[in-house]
């Protein structure tokens, strides 16, 4: 099954490690450094995508935070990719899930 994945990460590392996953698994993956890049176009993707987001994002911008604007805008598949444990995190019901920097659909 092919997915739409979004991945909103500021490493570039992590976004071309997931993007390499990606096409060996047959999904369907768009990545940005930001959520406002995402938000500029995300009328483009179906609500339904799945979508994951860096805790830590550049200028001390929190994923959980930003996550916010992309619930608002009807997205609801949304989890937080990062190092962090879900212990360490008290993550707002929007966050579905935390999971690890690995490529979350392998």
């Amino acid at each position: 099954m092919n997915l739409q994945i979004i991945l909103i990460d500021n490493d570039l590392l992590i976004r071309k490690s997931w993007e390499m996953a990606a096409e060996k698994s047959g999904h369907t993956l768009t990545t940005f450094s930001n959520v406002d890049d995402f938000i500029a176009i995300s009328d483009k993707f179906p609500k339904e995508t799945l979508i994951y987001i860096d805790y830590e994002l550049d200028d001390g911008v929190k994923g959980d935070i930003e996550a916010a604007r992309i619930s608002e805008i009807g997205f609801k598949e949304i989890r937080l990719a990062t190092g962090y444990t879900g212990s360490q995190l008290n993550p707002p019901s929007y966050i579905l899930e935390i999971v690890g920097k690995k490529p979350a659909f392998l």
